[in-house]
């Protein structure tokens, strides 16, 4: 459901406050919890709020699946609202959101939000242009969950505008996300400075049928958008068996994966790769070095994160997965010689945890199977 409304500012109107605009589907009253445990309703991504859109308008998408029937949609305002154009409802096809959208002129504002309700978000793909300007450049900052994603190309205060027409020169700029979130209620918004163009938003919720999605045709077609990001190609001789989806370590993977906000999946992969799904272990009892449960090795990631400050009981197997998931971490942040477009990228982050040669010789074998695994556990 596409709704594009405006509010006025408190400045505009001559009072205090400014108006504001929410919406209720049905029983779904979005709210967010503030630091304080109280419930708002009012001033959250998915509504519109007049001090901050200065009478400007903003798009605010709701993806949530319906049952075939009768819906109810309640606007609510307080004080005042305009809706801009009529709501527009239709079932998303191709994974496209938003496309062709450009800002009215205005300084820094919300423009765009996408509302999944009860919804995982996985990967997500942008496009936008932004114009050079004389002094005031378009610029877009892109904000995840409340999180915002950094321009690691600018300097400190471009770093929280992904998308810059200083740097653009009215160009394009593509990005893939990892976003990895599990299914629930979250918020993609944009922020527009003068009039920058969204080409498109693109989310992939993995709708694909599972045994469509599994196939090995499918998840090659995966590894390999990965590495067209990089300008690289790579190529499978014959096509691997089917994988063993073992689940033994996977409470242990999810609380360390939380504690150093990685990828589950990555950590889940790399158990599979380094020790064959857990096996090697079982038998030796080693669980770090060449045969270790992730293939930690003394000499370079325990050093590491030694010289970090971290202390972890290596005799533990739920601390080897948690000093995994630090030293990926750390691993997230490091420069590459290929420019990734995103930090989160899995081909960015196994190359660099196995071999920590500035992501050289990205297409070996053992990458590759990292990647099928990968992909394997994420759809």
């Amino acid at each position: 459901m596409f709704i594009e409304a405006s509010c006025k500012s408190g400045k505009l109107l001559g009072i205090f406050g400014g108006e504001d605009l929410r919406v209720e589907i049905g029983d779904i009253k979005l709210k967010k919890i503030t630091p304080k445990n109280n419930i708002r309703f009012f001033n959250i991504p998915s509504a519109w709020n007049g001090t901050k859109l200065k009478g400007l308008p903003k798009t605010v998408v709701f993806i949530l699946e319906l049952k075939k029937g009768e819906h109810l949609i309640k606007f609510i305002p307080r004080i005042g609202a305009a809706i801009e154009q009529e709501p527009k409802i239709e079932q998303v096809k191709d994974n496209i959101i938003v496309k062709n959208l450009q800002a009215k002129d205005g300084n820094r504002r919300p423009w765009i939000t996408v509302a999944l309700i009860d919804l995982p978000l996985n990967i997500l793909d942008i496009s936008a242009s932004c114009e050079k300007r004389f002094r005031d450049s378009d610029d877009i900052k892109l904000v995840i969950d409340g999180e915002i994603q950094k321009n690691e190309a600018s300097k400190i205060w471009g770093k929280n505008w992904y998308w810059r027409g200083s740097q653009l020169k009215g160009g394009e700029k593509s990005a893939r996300f990892y976003s990895n979130l599990k299914k629930g209620n979250h918020d993609i918004e944009l922020w527009a400075d003068r009039t920058p163009l969204l080409n498109k938003l693109e989310i992939c919720q993995n709708n694909i049928k599972k045994e469509t999605a599994k196939t090995p045709e499918y998840i090659i077609e995966q590894i390999n958008n990965l590495y067209k990001e990089v300008g690289e190609e790579v190529s499978f001789n014959k096509i691997p068996q089917p994988v063993k989806n073992f689940v033994k370590y996977d409470k242990k993977i999810d609380i360390a994966a939380k504690e150093f906000k990685i990828d589950p999946i990555i950590l889940k992969a790399t158990i599979a790769q380094e020790s064959s799904f857990g096996k090697n272990i079982e038998t030796d009892d080693r669980y770090v070095g060449l045969s270790g449960l992730t293939g930690l090795e003394k000499m370079n990631a325990i050093k590491t994160l030694e010289d970090l400050g971290y202390k972890f009981n290596y005799n533990k197997i739920e601390d080897v997965i948690r000093a995994t998931a630090a030293y990926y971490n750390w691993l997230r942040e490091r420069p590459t010689k290929l420019k990734f477009k995103n930090k989160n990228n899995p081909l960015k982050l196994y190359t660099q945890y196995r071999s920590d040669i500035k992501a050289e010789g990205v297409t070996t074998a053992g990458i590759k199977q990292f990647l099928y695994y990968y992909f394997y556990y994420k759809l």
